[in-house]
């Protein structure tokens, strides 16, 4: 491998580089003076008591969720303007089972418009190339959710839209919550440590909010205009809710602090948090600063946070405020203890 630093070849198995003494571990500094576990959740339980990090952090949170609704309903919109120029709304079927192909694909394509736009941001907030080869798998696999649930969405349509106008715009609104289902599934596979369960939740409440405004949108413009200003929204608010429950409900995360001074979070949980400059890697370290393929991971195992630096195979536990030093990104470990202890 190479020194990040100054670039010479070096061993695998070096801890200090022999060329410019640069040190080739992690530098982490652990919090002193832990206070108890009783002492910790009374702290943090007082509004008054948030530390100058936390409050920068829910500071951040509120924007990187505004910028998934943005980015949701950016892609939702490019999706709707694709789908509408291969999919004529106005065409006449011969079958209802014509009409539910065609808006099975009209979903599926806006579905693709709108985790792809998601997948970018989540790449650049992660400092990873924008395009990657898994887009192609998320592409796919969101293109039969969005088709399946969309499909079935007219479906539920089709038998109850003409019972009465409130059964009518009841079922359109859950329908759309049934394409959020399918869009937070695919969201779940590339945000690390987001369980399912949760993005599916977000999914839901999204769709449902979105497609609230969307029924009401199509009334106000004209058809084309109304679909397509009710798919963005309709993707804003998928994006938004999506950001806003990962962050929430989180147990343990990173606050990842680059060298431009720009904050990025990454949760913790089953899956481990790979450093690296591989593509792979969760956590992207630049593979021009010589960073091996896979650095170090982070585990987040029995409410407990240890690290593997795989330079020199060494294991050390994190706790609540530790820091990590690469170079010039710092990470500090982040624990909801409150979250932790209701979960055992």
């Amino acid at each position: 491998m190479f020194c990040p630093n100054c670039g010479k070849e070096i061993s695998e198995k070096a801890s200090i580089c022999i060329n410019c003494g640069e040190s080739l571990k992690p530098e982490i500094v652990q919090p002193n003076n832990r206070p108890t576990e009783a002492e910790t959740i009374k702290k943090e339980a007082s509004p008054k008591s948030h530390t100058n990090m936390e409050n920068i952090n829910n500071k951040y949170v509120t924007k990187r969720t505004l910028k998934f609704g943005i980015a949701g309903a950016i892609g939702a919109a490019c999706g709707c303007v694709i789908a509408d120029g291969l999919f004529e709304q106005d065409e006449n079927y011969e079958s209802f089972f014509e009409i539910v192909v065609s808006v099975a694909f009209w979903a599926g394509i806006i579905g693709i418009g709108t985790a792809i736009a998601l997948q970018m941001l989540q790449n650049n907030y992660l400092r990873k190339p924008l395009f990657s080869a898994s887009m192609l798998k998320t592409s796919i696999l969101v293109l039969f959710l969005g088709g399946v649930s969309g499909g079935l969405a007219q479906v539920i349509f089709g038998l109850t839209y003409n019972i009465s106008e409130t059964v009518e715009i009841i079922s359109r609104i859950l329908c759309w919550g049934l394409f959020g289902l399918g869009i937070g599934w695919s969201v779940a596979t590339f945000v690390p440590n987001f369980p399912k369960k949760r993005a599916l939740l977000a999914g839901l409440l999204g769709g449902i909010m979105g497609g609230a405004i969307f029924r009401f949108s199509s009334i106000i413009f004209p058809d084309s205009y109304g679909r397509l200003v009710g798919v963005a929204t309709l993707g804003f608010f998928i994006g938004l809710m999506i950001s806003y429950v990962e962050e929430v409900l989180r147990e343990a995360w990173l606050t990842v602090v680059w060298a431009n001074n720009k904050t990025t979070s990454v949760a913790l949980g089953k899956k481990e948090i790979i450093l690296g400059s591989s593509p792979k890697a969760d956590i992207y370290l630049p593979a021009e600063k010589n960073y091996p393929k896979i650095t170090a991971v982070i585990e987040f195992k029995n409410s407990q946070v240890f690290i593997d630096n795989k330079i020199d195979n060494q294991r050390t536990e994190l706790k609540h405020g530790s820091k990590i030093t690469m170079g010039e990104i710092e990470f500090t470990v982040n624990l909801d203890r409150r979250k932790m202890l209701r979960g055992q």
